[in-house]
């Protein structure tokens, strides 16, 4: 099993990007309280993880592509992450649109990394979804056929 980076297409790419971009985002600073800033792995006890799950799930899509020769297997898994990317989504806007329970007085506001995640999970079963759509195989992963072209026979019956 080889590793080519050529054989991933524009999609898995982004799918990549944006799982990347989901479990790099659980760092950031999704809430403030008054005096600190709160990241993902503080303020939940599994959603995290979940998340984390998730995006690994997105990441999988190109490796996949990476490590095998059709694009059957990335395509299979694109409707796995067309799934996570969902179930993320509605995680990150439950978690958007109801703050927890982390400050003794209450006063919470949101922070950036919750919009970055907000963005990076809807871009995930959206760039899944255009995954499993795109059928084509990268060009410079095709293979070279030589084609010889044979004269037709002189008809015998004219």
């Amino acid at each position: 099993m080889t590793f080519d980076l050529r054989r991933i297409r524009f999609y898995e790419w982004m799918l990549a990007l944006f799982g990347a971009g989901l479990i790099g985002v659980l760092f950031a600073d999704w809430y403030r309280v008054p005096g600190r800033h709160v990241d993902a792995w503080q303020a939940f006890a599994a959603t995290d993880v979940i998340l984390a799950v998730l995006g690994a799930v997105a990441v999988a899509v190109a490796v996949a592509a990476a490590t095998h020769r059709t694009a059957a297997l990335p395509q299979a898994l694109s409707a796995v992450a067309t799934l996570a990317g969902i179930v993320a989504t509605v995680i990150v806007v439950i978690h958007a649109a109801s703050v927890p329970d982390i400050s003794p007085g209450g006063n919470v506001t949101r922070d950036a990394g919750l919009w970055l995640a907000l963005v990076c999970s809807i871009g995930i079963p959206v760039a899944a979804w255009r995954s499993m759509a795109d059928e084509h195989f990268p060009a410079p992963m095709r293979p070279k056929l030589h084609i010889e072209h044979l004269e037709l026979p002189p008809d015998a019956s004219a």
